[in-house]
């Protein structure tokens, strides 16, 4: 994110310096947007960017001199970028190392450029998926690690985010894996999460030396993925419909849905005050209700005193009048989601 480059366009919103020179503008950016962007934003604060090598002046022949410059300056970067890859996965393909720091249990031969295996580290990669393939749980896992004074590649104590990593870190079973993690985009961070496509990403078997069997490391990938926790949405597929609806009769707090497990492994869902669990003062003593009982003594009420054919005539005028005094506003809400899509399809062309 260049930091000091930051920095500067900072200063220059606070109108600290007039000028910036650059030796030349590939200096000043690799992106042919970016480039533009801060030059723009540059002269908004009534900074000029120079370059030291490089003769633009304000003539429309010196605007176009300097497109072309910060285009062809683009071109070399993503060019140079593209053979640095190619370089890259052609060291991959031979079990060479393509840079950074090599995971935890592995040394890089300075010589040949080769994984290698470090035995006093590998007897801690070895620890943790055997303690994890004997059912220790993340947490114990890592207390036990600490405990006996192994430290991470970066020289700290462990946590969840490296042990997570070097449990799923395929090199750990003789495999190289490059070009996997999804280029960062303009202005946002790298995410080690975003993986591209399956047949973008490079697999080298027997890449390197095995720390962990095939097995252990499969046996492994199955318990993770066993381990991992559905989405919110996938969790709670249950509607509670009388959530907030309905209030405590001790602490007049609104009853909202939850769910246990019973003992056959099946949820049984249920209303519960919501000052039930609260932990900063005195716990609400209001009953938890079955759900299904509660709403199905609800819905009764509903179709016995409201649907019936007096109060569904009076429902009906209401819902009517109801309409009535709404239908400017729908007209004009239609009227403005046409006006937007056709201002959408104006900046689409």
């Amino acid at each position: 994110m260049r930091p000091q480059f930051q920095l500067m366009v900072q200063d220059a919103a606070e109108h600290k310096f007039q000028l910036v020179i650059v030796h030349k503008l590939d200096r000043f950016g690799w992106d042919v947007l970016d480039t533009f962007d801060y030059i723009s934003r540059l002269a908004d604060q009534n900074v000029k960017v120079v370059s030291a090598i490089e003769n633009f002046d304000d003539s429309p022949e010196g605007s176009l001199f300097q497109t072309i410059s910060i285009a062809l300056n683009a071109y070399y970067s993503h060019n140079l970028g593209r053979e640095v890859l190619k370089g890259q996965m052609e060291n991959a393909k031979a079990g060479k190392t393509t840079g950074g720091l090599p995971p935890l249990g592995f040394r890089i031969n300075p010589e040949n450029f080769m994984y290698e295996i470090n035995e006093d580290e590998a007897l801690c990669i070895q620890k943790i998926f055997d303690l994890f393939l004997e059912g220790y749980g993340y947490k114990r896992i890592i207390e036990t690690l600490n405990r006996d004074g192994y430290k991470t590649r970066a020289g700290k104590p462990f946590t969840i985010n490296s042990l997570y990593a070097i449990l799923r870190n395929e090199k750990y079973h003789g495999c190289i894996v490059f070009n996997k993690v999804v280029k960062r985009g303009r202005h946002k961070k790298r995410n080690n999460h975003s993986y591209k496509p399956e047949n973008e990403i490079l697999r080298i078997e027997n890449g390197c030396p095995r720390i962990v069997s095939d097995e252990d490391f499969a046996a492994t990938q199955l318990k993770m993925n066993a381990r991992q926790q559905p989405t919110g949405h996938a969790r709670y597929k249950e509607t509670y419909l009388l959530t907030s609806k309905i209030f405590c009769g001790h602490c007049q707090a609104a009853y909202v849905g939850s769910r246990r497990m019973r003992t056959d492994g099946t949820f049984w869902p249920y209303y519960t005050c919501s000052c039930r669990s609260n932990s900063k003062g005195a716990r609400c003593k209001g009953k938890e209700i079955g759900r299904n009982y509660l709403e199905s003594e609800i819905l009764e009420y509903i179709s016995e005193y409201v649907f019936n054919d007096e109060n569904v005539t009076v429902l009906k005028k209401a819902y009517d009048q109801f309409l009535i005094e709404n239908k400017e506003n729908n007209v004009a809400l239609s009227e403005k989601k046409k006006k937007r899509k056709r201002l959408s399809e104006k900046i689409d062309r």
